[in-house]
C-alpha cells in the first residue's frame, strides 16, 4: 500500500474552472460533509429522510511576501469573500492510480487573519459548497 501525501493533494481554486491555482503556503485543508436527518417513528417502524449534502472546505495558510502567479493569496481570498465570488475548488492527486478527487463550487464564507507576536501572519477560513459534490476522477 502506498499512502497519498497531503502535499500531493493540495486545495486548488479557480474562478473559471479552467485555470487552477494552489493556496499559498497551505498548512491544512480538508472536507467536512454532513446531511440533516429526520427520523419519524411510525407504527410501521422508523422512517428516515435525508436532507441535502452540506460540504465545507476549511483551510489555513501563511501569508507570503513573494507569491508566484500560480498561487492564491490572502488578498485574492479577501477580494473573493468581499465580492461574493463563486469559486471552483478541488482537492485531488493527479498521479495514476491515486483515485483521490473531490471538487465543487463554493463561496468563501469565513476568513480570519491572525498576527501573533513572534510568528508569521496566518489566515484561515472556510468555503461553503453550492451544488453537487463531484467525486469522479
Amino acid at each position: 500500500m502506498a499512502a497519498i501525501n497531503a502535499i500531493d493533494a493540495p486545495l486548488e481554486l479557480s474562478t473559471d474552472g479552467v485555470s487552477w491555482k494552489t493556496l499559498v503556503c497551505l498548512t491544512s485543508t480538508g472536507t467536512n460533509m454532513s446531511r440533516d436527518v429526520t427520523r419519524t417513528e411510525t407504527f410501521c417502524g422508523i422512517s428516515v429522510s435525508l436532507g441535502n449534502l452540506q460540504v465545507t472546505v476549511p483551510f489555513a495558510a501563511i501569508c507570503e511576501t513573494a507569491p508566484t502567479a500560480s498561487q492564491v493569496t490572502y488578498k485574492d481570498m479577501l477580494g473573493w469573500m468581499n465580492n461574493g465570488t463563486l469559486l471552483y475548488w478541488r482537492i485531488y492527486n493527479g498521479a495514476s492510480g491515486a483515485n483521490f478527487f473531490t471538487s465543487g463550487t463554493a463561496y468563501v464564507t469565513t476568513l480570519d487573519q491572525v498576527s501573533d507576536a513572534g510568528s508569521t501572519i496566518n489566515f484561515s477560513g472556510q468555503l461553503d459548497m453550492t451544488g453537487t459534490l463531484d467525486i469522479t476522477w
